[in-house]
């Protein structure tokens, strides 16, 4: 568990940087596919944050997974709703199917994965 924290840490955080990268970004797309814009690279990072400081421990990792999966479920789910105009920001189809495999992921490890290290 604690080494898909960190993963998960270092992934969110290189993507929430990646975002403000001018050369990663077209069009305010992040690799020419994912909308960015400061709202969403601030909410990755953050996301990274809290992942880092969840690998001290099992038990936080659990509870982040399960947080965050919910979470990003919950974004998906709205960004599907809404057709991706969200209240601070905006996502496209791409943002949303990868939230929403984010928040399989999450889940599966916070609620159903073995937590032995």
């Amino acid at each position: 568990m604690r080494l898909f924290a960190f993963l998960f840490a270092i992934g969110f955080l290189a993507i929430g940087v990646l975002g403000y990268m001018p050369n990663y970004v077209t069009d305010g797309n992040l690799f020419g596919y994912f909308e960015t814009d400061g709202m969403h690279n601030l909410a990755y990072i953050v996301s990274g944050i809290l992942a880092l400081l969840c690998v001290a421990s099992v038990s936080a990792a659990k509870w982040y997974f399960r947080l965050f999966g919910l979470l990003f479920g919950a974004l998906a789910v709205c960004g599907f709703v809404f057709a991706g105009d969200l209240v601070m920001t905006h996502v496209n189809m791409a943002d949303n199917i990868l939230h929403l495999a984010i928040a399989v992921v999450l889940l599966y490890l916070g609620f159903i994965a073995n937590s032995r290290a």
